[in-house]
């Protein structure tokens, strides 16, 4: 490999076992580092077009991780003999950047883009404590992808100006364990997944887009656009033993009062059927 030190090793395998169609024969950059950046090339590529690249490592140092795509320059391979050919992020593998202690941002809110990563890797920023903010829109943002990242005060799920063309499925407590104080959910989000802001201690409320028809705030929870499910309440929403259920609601999903403290009792509605598990996980409520 390029430069093998910088690499996940678990993300390089998984990034190249994912795709068949890559040849390595030695004489092509099937792999390559740029601005402390490892990539592994998923599709191939000549002068005239496009080629698809995996982010499969960050190298120790880089503070700033940009959500574009960019240009490269293959002097050396036979991927266009010196032309400069853009590189299309396609996904960030699982464990890319795991426990990585310099990485501070990614993206940026500023700049409106159609660009959409396929996938956020599972594991793939777990435990980055340096990690302030991220600007991010996928397809699919992995279990656990940002999990413990305690410093993370910052979370848009959509670049500016394009909301509908956000992120659209979060997985199993991806953003769980994080330094955030508020949440948006875009239009785009079709899927929450089990606790995906579990646990966040400063986290004191949710909103929702308008245009969101899946969707809804009920007192700063989240909820199902007929607040049958409640998905999420903040860790320090003041609101949760004044209650937030609905006379509808009849599901309380898995990790959903996870890390809540309030100082009133919270009244659970007869109707509710079912408490998914690690509802009350370290819930601190009436005391």
């Amino acid at each position: 490999q390029t430069n093998a030190s910088a690499y996940n090793a678990v993300a390089a395998w998984k990034a190249a076992d994912s795709n068949s169609s890559v040849t390595y024969s030695g004489t092509k950059a099937n792999d390559f580092v740029e601005s402390g950046l490892c990539y592994v090339i998923t599709s191939p590529a000549t002068t005239s077009n496009n080629v698809n690249v995996t982010l499969v490592g960050i190298e120790s140092g880089v503070t700033y991780l940009p959500m574009s795509s960019s240009a490269h320059d293959y002097t050396n391979s036979t991927y266009g003999g010196g032309s400069y050919i853009f590189c299309l992020w396609n996904e960030i593998a699982p464990y890319a950047a795991y426990g990585h202690s310099t990485l501070k941002t990614i993206g940026r809110s500023d700049l409106g883009s159609y660009f959409r990563l396929k996938k956020v890797g599972a594991y793939a920023f777990y435990n980055c404590q340096a990690l302030t903010e991220v600007n991010i829109s996928a397809e699919e943002i992995g279990n656990f992808a940002f999990f413990n990242c305690s410093s993370l005060a910052t979370v848009n799920l959509f670049l500016k100006g394009n909301e509908s063309y956000g992120t659209q499925r979060l997985g199993e407590r991806c953003f769980a364990r994080t330094g955030v104080t508020y949440q948006y959910i875009p239009q785009s989000l079709t899927v929450y997944g089990d606790g995906a802001f579990a646990q966040c201690s400063n986290l004191e409320s949710f909103s929702v887009s308008a245009n969101n028809t899946l969707f809804e705030n009920f007192a700063g929870w989240l909820c199902s656009e007929d607040y049958e499910i409640i998905y999420q309440v903040g860790a320090a929403n003041t609101r949760v033993g004044n209650g937030g259920f609905y006379r509808t609601t009849r599901t309380i999903k898995p990790w959903c009062f996870a890390g809540c403290y309030a100082t009133s009792m919270l009244k659970i509605p007869y109707g509710v059927q079912t408490i998914g598990n690690y509802a009350f996980y370290d819930a601190q409520i009436g005391r």
